[in-house]
């Protein structure tokens, strides 16, 4: 059974997930033939490519999201910072299972950003992708993990 939070997850996730098969359909009517597809440490495009290439990112995305499915169903084979016992093991297997939930739609809502961002950068809206893209993206998966850590370790 999901509790509330794990519900909220999942409709994140699925609406990030429903955002980016859309833009995969709109794409061409709103994109130019040529769009950056590489960006270095700075933020700013390295590599110019085709539109077409680009689509690679909401079917990342959906990928991400079809395998993060399947391992949040099972959570008895993931690896833990506690030793699981018969008195913890419903928690922690409670706490992996968010931790996969938050994981899964916060990457795809990264992709969905990148994609957009890449899109203003293609029709001359924006120079690159910013300089905190990055810092937030991996912060937000860093949150994710420590709150995880801190939950498990707290459950033993």
């Amino acid at each position: 059974m999901l509790d509330h939070v794990l519900r909220m997850l999942a409709l994140a996730g699925a609406g990030g997930l429903s955002a980016a098969l859309v833009a995969v359909l709109i794409a061409p009517s709103f994109l130019p033939g040529r769009v950056p597809l590489h960006f270095g440490a700075s933020g700013q495009p390295d590599r110019w490519g085709s539109a077409r290439e680009l689509m690679l990112v909401p079917v990342i995305a959906l990928v991400l999201y079809a395998l993060l499915s399947f391992v949040a169903r099972i959570p008895h084979h993931y690896n833990y910072p506690v030793a699981i016992t018969p008195q913890n093991a419903e928690r922690q297997y409670f706490l992996a299972r968010r931790l996969i939930f938050a994981l899964r739609a916060v990457l795809v809502w990264i992709f969905l950003v990148l994609f957009w961002k890449v899109r203003r950068v293609a029709i001359g809206e924006a120079t690159g992708l910013g300089p905190l893209f990055f810092f937030l993206s991996v912060g937000l998966v860093g949150v994710c993990v420590v709150w995880y850590l801190v939950a498990a370790i707290r459950s033993r």
